[in-house]
């Protein structure tokens, strides 16, 4: 992506935290019935946000997730000085992964319902999954 793809997305962001740090519950005269409830408060921020920023909204619901293999068979010496440090981290399950053994990148909230995914995740979609695809096309105006 070019230099200028990059800028507006980054306007975008911007734009979406300024209003996120400025925004203050609604007075008596607005909200009815006394201040504004933060229940209310999140209902008119996200509705805002889905209103000017549905790009960020499938961002975040679409973000990348690293697979790394399971630790257990993964072909690394457990005598080794770094072993501890290179499979300390644990996955979705519970087990060791090998920080090693990077696998590749999934959509975190794609579901591939036929089980056609990767061999090394089958029900996952590979990232960048096709909502990202369609946000990352060239948007007219701006060059790529």
């Amino acid at each position: 992506m070019s230099a200028a793809v990059w800028k507006r997305r980054a306007l975008r962001a911007e734009g979406a935290v300024y209003h996120a740090l400025w925004m203050r519950p609604l007075g008596p005269h607005w909200a009815g019935d006394g201040i504004e409830t933060a229940e209310q408060m999140r209902a008119r921020f996200h509705e805002h946000m889905e209103r000017t920023y549905p790009d960020l909204i499938v961002r975040d619901r679409h973000r990348r997730i690293e697979v790394f293999h399971v630790a257990d068979g993964c072909g690394c010496d457990p005598e080794a000085e770094d072993f501890e440090e290179q499979h300390s981290e644990s996955g979705e399950d519970g087990e060791y992964l090998c920080s090693k053994r990077f696998l590749g990148y999934v959509c975190g909230s794609c579901e591939d319902e036929d089980g056609e995914g990767p061999a090394w995740k089958p029900y996952a979609v590979l990232w960048p999954c096709p909502p990202i695809v369609a946000l990352d096309e060239p948007v007219k105006g701006v060059q790529a």
